[in-house]
């Protein structure tokens, strides 16, 4: 039987050309000469247009399916830069992208995901659940799952255990040895909502993993993610008989619940070391400021769309990793010599 490949082959073009010429997609320049070709081809195989796999989708859309609810993540500058860079993207290659599941608001019902040209997930989903979506639609790209699927997928991500290791690597060579972490943990989610806890997060395993390789104690207090957690977190490390020499957050959210506890006790930036992740804006206003992990979250976003477009044209067959590095934003509460 005649397929996409067997038509690239002899027209002497990639299969990516070819299903886009079939699709007339409207953003594709080609040579006249180059489509009559493929279209001579197609007629002399006698391919089948009606039964093509990509018959049943309309024009290329994504879907988005988010695992943290609209509200946290409308105030979450990471969410909103990785969406504003999929939503930029998409238009620049006229792509839609006007479905958005929120999966933790409420249970839904999993429907027509074959009619749409690829799903883009962010977050973490159980894998049981990815295979089910990659069983519905082949074109799944997964966004800043904390262990890497057990699927053939797409994954985009941030190198979170580096840069928590290159933290930990400048709090140990200025003479720190009592390193406590503040964080939370993975919820893993399905269609119904959370399913299980999880300490399978990737700053966290990298710090344990460090403090194993260095012979330190470990210092750790996990909850949740937002400001409250970080209030209530950093009060039970203060509670406790650990006095900590350096102090590493896991989200600028849990930094800025827990910074006016530790000013109390602590001389931030001489007695206590302190960093943590996502550079949002209100971090260098902090007294003293914030050091932070810059996390490039809109590229990211704008990634993922254009391995969704190169799954959709079938541009390219295997999946991929992109990781994306951070940038560690030194300020007054990182002592460097």
């Amino acid at each position: 039987m005649t397929g996409i490949r067997d038509i690239a082959r002899k027209a002497g073009v990639s299969p990516g050309t070819v299903s886009r010429v079939l699709n007339n997609d409207p953003t594709m320049s080609v040579a006249e000469a180059t489509r009559k070709r493929i279209l001579d081809v197609v007629a002399e195989t006698g391919y089948d247009l009606s039964s093509r796999k990509y018959a049943k989708k309309a024009l290329p859309s994504l879907l988005v399916i988010s695992t943290v609810t609209q509200e946290p993540e409308n105030q979450d500058l990471y969410f909103t830069e990785l969406q504003k860079g999929m939503a930029e993207e998409a238009r620049r290659l006229h792509l839609g992208m006007n479905r958005l599941y929120h999966l933790a608001d409420a249970p839904k019902k999993w429907q027509d995901f074959d009619k749409v040209g690829a799903i883009i997930v962010i977050g973490t989903v159980q894998d049981e659940e990815l295979t089910r979506l990659r069983q519905l639609n082949e074109n799944l790209i997964v966004v800043d799952k904390s262990s890497l699927p057990n699927i053939d997928a797409d994954l985009v991500c941030s190198n979170f255990e580096e840069m928590t290791w290159q933290i930990l690597q400048h709090f140990y060579q200025t003479g720190c040895r009592r390193i406590a972490y503040i964080g939370g943990y993975t919820q893993d989610m399905t269609e119904t909502g959370p399913s299980r806890q999880s300490e399978a997060e990737k700053r966290l395993t990298s710090y344990r993993a460090f403090l194993q390789e260095h012979d330190l104690p470990e210092i750790s207090f996990l909850g949740g993610w937002d400001e409250n957690a970080g209030a209530m977190l950093t009060n039970q490390l203060l509670e406790s008989d650990a006095r900590p020499d350096a102090l590493l957050f896991g989200s600028d959210h849990l930094a800025i619940g827990g910074y006016p506890h530790l000013t109390k006790h602590f001389t931030i930036g001489k007695d206590l070391m302190v960093a943590s992740f996502d550079d949002l804006p209100q971090v260098a206003e902090l007294t003293p400021s914030l050091t932070s992990v810059q996390i490039p979250s809109r590229e990211m976003g704008k990634a993922a769309v254009r391995l969704a477009r190169e799954k959709i044209y079938q541009e390219r067959l295997a999946s991929c990793i992109l990781t994306f590095p951070g940038s560690l934003i030194f300020r007054d509460s990182f002592y460097i010599e």
